[in-house]
């Protein structure tokens, strides 16, 4: 029986037939994060915000991240400038510096990426708090919209906390200083 030969690949040709076109953006990232996990970056949470980062880049451009120069990333990171804030342009340009840092070799030590500014500006409103609460906060409102405060005036008549902490923790001489 004659065993079938396959041609012998050449160099020019591609390895893989799926190699040219980029992967998955969450499997890129976690491919050059666990390159830098124990080895450069010692924190997790920091593999993890890069991770994330990395990912997003990824989803956006149109080659690998393996191909990415210093030159295309800060072009990435000027178009990027015009959809988020600092932080996450920040983030961004810190975990793409890291990879072509320790991974694809394409930036030398000590040598960063430019800084890009956003070009959005930033929240100043409340998020956390609802329209009733933040009114009490605001500067400017009357003071019956303020929290009430307790005085602790040692004429009040009533015993309060603050006589109470007097009376029980502090030494004699020094609350009667107080």
């Amino acid at each position: 029986m004659a065993r079938f030969k396959r041609p012998r690949r050449g160099r020019d040709q591609p390895r893989h037939r799926f190699r040219s076109k980029p992967g998955d953006p969450n499997k890129q990232a976690a491919s050059v994060m666990r390159r830098l996990l124990g080895t450069r970056i010692k924190s997790v949470g920091t593999v993890r915000c890069y991770q994330e980062r990395l990912a997003q880049v990824a989803a956006r451009l149109p080659m690998p991240l393996a191909k990415l120069t210093p030159a295309s990333a800060v072009a990435y990171l000027e178009r990027r400038a015009a959809e988020v804030g600092q932080k996450t342009l920040d983030m961004e340009r810190q975990a793409i510096q890291a990879m072509m840092r320790h991974v694809t070799m394409r930036m030398p030590p000590g040598t960063t990426l430019r800084v890009v500014k956003a070009h959005r500006a930033r929240t100043l409103e409340p998020r956390a708090y609802s329209r009733h609460r933040s009114a009490w906060s605001r500067p400017g409102r009357p003071n019956a919209m303020r929290w009430p405060r307790r005085s602790c005036t040692p004429a009040a008549s009533a015993p309060t906390s603050c006589s109470l902490v007097r009376a029980v923790l502090l030494p004699r001489r020094l609350a009667e200083r107080l």
